[in-house]
């Protein structure tokens, strides 16, 4: 597998002052609430990311201050993520035409090796449902080089205007977004992964 380092970010963005500071977070349809998240692009700077996906989450771009809370660097064993949009194939051997194109930033499982290929699986869950139920899977062959296990995540904390409606819909990625500011404190129920995020920089974003 490749060393090649890929880069996310994620964006607390908050509004107003302890103790009724609150923390702007949107309802995915399928995967519960959640912060602004996702890949940083080809030529972007982290910062730019983070503030671009919170435009396009939430709506909001009216970003008062900035600042790094930190950057984590996780080695992902037996996971990875897509460097560049990726089509698979049923066979690395099969000169055929590749299908199921999967986004540059999406997260796979890795199954298998062969040569200069890998064997990778991606699930679209409805977490909305306990256990979770499979929706969506593409699985197959693609380049090992185009799979990233250096993940580099930057996590911002971004304070926006306090003149915001309290809540309203977003359409994003094909989905409709419910937007809402939630109070910080007590932190809200994240989905799972993100919860653990704002439980280690509660504090942080609390002074």
């Amino acid at each position: 597998m490749t060393d090649t380092t890929f880069r996310k970010v994620t964006a607390f963005v908050t509004r107003g002052v302890e103790p009724h500071r609150q923390l702007l977070t949107f309802v995915h349809p399928l995967g519960g609430r959640q912060l602004p998240a996702g890949s940083v692009e080809e030529g972007e700077e982290p910062i730019e990311s983070a503030k671009r996906e919170v435009w396009e989450e939430t709506g909001v771009s009216d970003i008062e201050e900035i600042a790094l809370i930190d950057v984590e660097t996780v080695h992902t064993y037996g996971s990875g993520y897509l460097s560049t949009p990726l089509g698979v194939r049923s066979d690395p051997d099969d000169s055929a035409p590749v299908s199921g194109l999967l986004p540059r930033g999406y997260k796979v499982c890795l199954r298998d090796r062969r040569g200069a290929w890998v064997n990778i699986s991606h699930r679209i869950y409805d977490f909305n449902v306990k256990p979770e139920v499979v929706l969506h899977e593409v699985s197959g062959w693609v380049p090992q080089t185009q799979v990233a296990q250096i993940l580099e995540r930057y996590h911002y904390h971004l304070v926006a205007a306090a003149d915001h409606r309290q809540s309203w819909t977003r359409v994003a990625d094909g989905h409709l977004f419910q937007v809402e500011w939630v109070p910080l404190t007590p932190p809200p129920g994240l989905v799972t992964g993100q919860q653990e995020w704002l439980d280690i920089r509660h504090a942080r974003l609390s002074m």
